[in-house]
């Protein structure tokens, strides 16, 4: 029974070729009851194939056991938020200008734009596996030093996030930066607690930090977010694959039956626990502010326990979760039936700014402000033009093809995937230097949810190496100067 749920290589590569077969039969079915064509059956067929495909190629590889495991993060959201829409939908269509657009001539086109896009991507990142000065874990002594801080940076991180959640009802300072390190923090803390206890096997370490996960999940959702509190789940799944090399299917379903539950609540939620003024400015003096987090999150109790019992509405919580999950995949869908006819190419000037992400916005004080997902909801007409605040979040993928075209998918794919393997091979470090390790897996799992433009991503990838190269080097200088202290007096 245990081999049925805890899933090592062999049995995940077994599942599969399972999920493939039955995919294919699926779109046979839709075939034989004539709700596809033959050309779609094998459309999608294809889509599919590479889809899973690279999966397989992924567990096979023994060298990617070296490697923290972005990639497989980054192929399931491909897979779930793009490809697997046509589970659901066989066709291209979709909402805008206030009617329903369809584009049956588009599937063919749109699924080689997807597929191509997939495979460049691989393509590049799977390039430096095939040059042998790459498979070695980086051995640094400094890093050893570094660790023996590790208690001491652990408790100055916790304090960070105690005062920024005693800040957020009170309001006590408005710093900026405070607001940018609470998740990585919180995927950090994640991260040391669960490899310390696949170092110690202390399963109350694993205990604790499945309480932990819980609270900032709760707390989290509670603020109206939905993507952040599953990343934390993503992180710490991840993590234990890493350790154990094996994936516990239970958990995974549940996590995606809970996605549902939860995720359709989203509005609910927010209208219980955000409140505003006349000028729509998100205000707090209508709760006992001392008390805005346990008020928060014992109204989103309420709501989750209302959505769970409620049987009414199922077809409307079901079409709007399909709506958010299939969103990278639905405005793709708009970007390539719109451009270039209707929206001209952007040739890359979305990109003018990546030279601002290199300073932070406190040492450049002239640094543009990331809106560019309003801008190209605007653009593409989804957003009203005195909309200036709704940001219509827009991926790299689609960000790649509204600039340059198909062109633009296969050369940006490609390069994207060569950037994330190289930044996981330069941070390629041990476990056993804990906190060197924390610190790049923190950093690396911003490159797995890419439903952001490709400026905010690198921007917040660049924070965090500056971020945690700051906090090294300050160890670094601590314990030099400490270790000549104690020379001297020796």
């Amino acid at each position: 029974m245990k081999n049925l749920i805890i899933l090592d290589h062999y049995s995940i590569k077994n599942l599969i070729k399972i999920i493939l077969c039955v995919s294919i039969f699926y779109f046979l079915f839709l075939f034989i009851s004539e709700k596809i064509n033959i050309s779609t059956f094998f459309y999608l067929s294809f889509l599919f194939f590479v889809n899973y495909s690279l999966f397989y190629i992924y567990f096979s590889s023994k060298k990617e056991s070296n490697y923290i495991p972005i990639y497989p993060l980054i192929i399931c959201y491909y897979l779930f938020t793009y490809s697997a829409y046509f589970y659901f939908n066989q066709g291209i269509k979709f909402y805008h200008n206030e009617n329903i657009s369809e584009y049956s001539d588009l599937l063919p086109y749109f699924i080689l734009v997807l597929s191509l896009g997939i495979i460049f991507f691989s393509l590049g990142y799977f390039l430096p596996n095939y040059f042998n000065y790459f498979n070695q874990k980086k051995k640094i002594n400094l890093l050893k030093k570094i660790n023996r801080y590790q208690y001491i940076l652990l408790f100055f991180f916790i304090l960070i996030l105690l005062f920024y959640y005693i800040n957020y009802p009170n309001y006590y300072i408005n710093f900026g930066v405070l607001n940018q390190l609470k998740e990585p923090l919180i995927i950090f803390l994640l991260i040391f607690i669960q490899i310390k206890y696949w170092d110690t096997k202390k399963y109350s370490l694993n205990l604790l930090n499945i309480l932990l996960l819980l609270i900032f999940f709760i707390i989290e959702l509670s603020f109206g977010a939905t993507v952040f509190p599953y990343l934390l789940i993503a992180c710490y799944l991840s993590v234990n694959y890493y350790k154990s090399k094996s994936i516990n299917i239970v958990s995974i379903f549940l996590i995606f039956v809970s996605l549902f539950f939860i995720h359709t609540a989203k509005e609910e939620i927010r209208e219980k626990t955000w409140h505003y003024n006349e000028k729509k400015e998100m205000i707090l003096d209508t709760f006992k502010v001392d008390n805005i987090i346990i008020n928060n999150v014992i109204d989103t109790v309420a709501v989750l326990n209302d959505q769970i019992l409620q049987s009414e509405n199922v077809d409307y919580r079901y079409n709007s979760q399909q709506k958010r999950l299939f969103h990278s995949n639905i405005s793709l869908q708009i970007v390539t039936a719109l451009t270039p006819q209707e929206v001209d190419f952007y040739n890359g000037a979305s990109y003018k700014n990546l030279k601002d992400k290199f300073l932070p916005r406190f040492i450049n004080k002239n640094k543009s402000q990331e809106l560019w997902g309003n801008f190209w909801g605007k653009r593409y007409k989804i957003l009203k033009k005195t909309d200036y605040v709704t940001s219509w979040n827009f991926p790299v993928f689609n960000e790649f093809y509204a600039n340059f075209g198909l062109k633009g998918v296969i050369l940006g794919m490609f390069l994207w995937g060569l950037l994330i393997k190289s930044l996981i091979i330069v941070l390629n470090f041990n476990s056993k230097d804990i906190i060197a390790f924390c610190a790049a897996y923190t950093i690396l799992f911003n490159l797995f949810f890419q439903e952001s433009n490709l400026t905010m991503i690198l921007g917040r990838l660049i924070n965090e190496i500056l971020f945690f190269g700051v906090i090294f080097i300050f160890i670094l200088l601590i314990n030099y100067f400490f270790g000549r202290i104690i020379f001297k007096k020796s």
